[in-house]
């Protein structure tokens, strides 16, 4: 219950933040709530994650990329193998062609984990 009063709102405020250090802390915290949540709340926080993915700011897509292995063991260990597939698989792809090399870097760094799931 205290998920859904005050993390996902913190969460999906973060990320929808003009600041992009608001954004980039958002990153961090959606494999942590991810597993708990009822699936209404699961869908707001996956299409938050992908917007996150290909925001405009590298600093932000960086924190994503690096934070994209935690949320898809968090998606796996929720049961969603299949949305794995569907959603996080083409984020990966995007992340790992990115036009910042640190970007690719740290999804290619996260494949290993995507990997052994």
């Amino acid at each position: 219950a205290h998920l859904l009063e005050h993390l996902v709102p913190l969460v999906l405020r973060l990320q929808a933040n003009d600041w992009f250090t608001s954004r980039i802390s958002a990153c961090g915290l959606f494999a942590a709530a991810y597993g708990r949540l009822p699936a209404e709340s699961k869908a707001e926080i996956r299409a938050s994650f992908t917007q996150l993915c290909h925001d405009d700011t590298p600093m932000v897509r960086r924190a994503a990329a690096s934070n994209l292995g935690s949320f898809a063991a968090a998606m796996h260990a929720a049961g969603d193998e299949e949305l794995l597939k569907t959603e996080l698989l083409p984020l990966f792809a995007a992340l790992s062609a990115d036009e910042q090399d640190s970007v690719r870097l740290l999804a290619v760094e996260n494949c290993v984990g995507v990997g052994q799931l």
